[in-house]
């Protein structure tokens, strides 16, 4: 168990998910917006227009899926920017990335803030820490283990080489 905190970043992770939940939240906000332009909501009194808006973003309606990816998207990059900041074990620290997302939505559920189903919820609390460990996979394909990438030292050149058995490069030694 010591092992697997001493793989963690509590910078990456932190940094992640607070980019995580500030950027969903920035970019829902224009989203929110058009949305109300689009639908002619920005003249409805205030109760009103929020159930309208409401109902325009029930599951299953294009704007609910862009909502979706939207976030999605914003977990993948707080996923990418934990790994990054720890510099190693980038599907780890981009999974753990979702704290801050999990923890939002188990207080949605449980307060019942939140309109979506049990079985909603559950995909999302799952969906979020997947999200963010293909942010952290995405971080190694191209920022650690990058093709072409330079390595110093004999050290960091065999960490860099058996980071990824399926993409490792070969020395000039031929090992």
């Amino acid at each position: 168990m010591t092992d697997l905190w001493s793989r963690v970043s509590a910078k990456g992770v932190l940094v992640g998910g607070i980019l995580d939940v500030g950027a969903t939240y920035a970019l829902s906000i224009p989203l929110m917006a058009a949305i109300m332009i689009r639908l002619n909501l920005t003249g409805l009194p205030g109760p009103e227009g929020d159930a309208a808006l409401m109902r325009a973003l029930r599951p299953g309606s294009p704007y609910y899926l862009v909502g979706l990816l939207l976030g999605s998207a914003c977990s993948i990059l707080g996923g990418y920017v934990a790994a990054r900041l720890a510099k190693h074990d980038g599907r780890l620290n981009g999974a753990l990335s979702a704290w801050l997302v999990v923890l939002l939505g188990i207080y949605s559920w449980a307060t019942g803030a939140d309109a979506a189903t049990a079985l909603e919820h559950i995909g999302y609390l799952a969906l979020s820490p997947a999200t963010g460990a293909l942010g952290g996979y995405l971080w190694e394909r191209t920022g650690s283990t990058a093709p072409g990438k330079q390595v110093s030292s004999a050290a960091e050149q065999t960490t860099y080489m058996s980071s990824d058995p399926l993409r490792r490069p070969r020395r000039p030694d031929g090992n």
